[in-house]
C-alpha cells in the first residue's frame, strides 16, 4: 500500500520497531479532503486550546491523542487494512480538549461550541458513512484528549479574545 511508503504505519512494522512511524503517520492523509478538514479543524479548534492551555501542551495533547488513536485503530484489523494514517485521530484529542475548555470557562462561547459539534460531527458522520460504525482510533483520539485536557486545562479561565455570542 503506498500509505506505508509515505510514512504510514501497520502492526507489522511496529513489531519490527518502526515506533516513530506513529508521528509519522499524522502526517500524510488519504486524501487532499481530508488533510484539509483536519487543518481547518486544527486552526479553528486547536487555537482556542492552545489559549487555553499553551503552544507546548497542545502540541502533547495532538501528539497523544494521535499516537494513542493511531496505535488503537490498527491494533485489532488484520493486513493489509492495518494502515494508519492521518491526523484525525489527533483531531478527535483536540476537539475533546476543547469540550473541557467549554466546560470549565464560566461563558460559553457559541463559536466554539459550534466549531466542536461540527468537527466531532462530520468527524463521526464520515466514520458512518465510510466503516458503518465509529472508527476505533477516533474514538481512542477523543478519550486521550478528554483525559489529557482533564489534567492540564486550568479551571475557570477565559480565553483571550472569544466571542460570548
Amino acid at each position: 500500500m503506498a500509505l506505508l511508503q509515505y510514512g504510514g504505519v501497520n502492526n507489522a512494522q511496529l513489531a519490527g520497531g518502526e515506533w516513530w512511524r506513529l508521528l509519522t503517520s499524522q502526517l500524510i492523509h488519504v486524501s487532499q479532503a481530508h488533510m484539509l478538514f483536519n487543518v481547518i479543524s486544527l486552526f479553528i479548534v486547536g487555537a482556542a486550546v492552545e489559549r487555553a492551555t499553551s503552544s507546548a501542551r497542545l502540541a502533547s495533547l495532538w501528539l497523544v491523542s494521535g499516537v494513542a488513536g493511531t496505535y488503537a485503530s490498527i491494533y485489532a484489523v488484520p493486513p493489509p487494512y492495518d494502515v494508519g494514517s492521518g491526523a484525525s485521530q489527533a483531531i478527535m484529542g483536540v476537539a475533546a480538549a476543547a469540550i473541557v475548555v467549554l466546560w470549565r470557562k464560566r461563558e460559553i462561547s457559541k463559536w466554539l461550541t459550534l466549531a466542536v459539534s461540527i468537527t466531532v460531527a462530520i468527524g463521526a458522520a464520515l466514520d458512518l458513512v465510510f466503516a458503518s460504525r465509529l472508527k476505533p482510533g477516533h474514538v481512542v483520539g477523543f478519550f486521550a484528549g478528554l483525559i489529557f485536557a482533564s489534567v492540564f486545562v486550568p479551571k475557570d479561565r477565559a480565553l483571550s479574545g472569544s466571542t460570548t455570542s
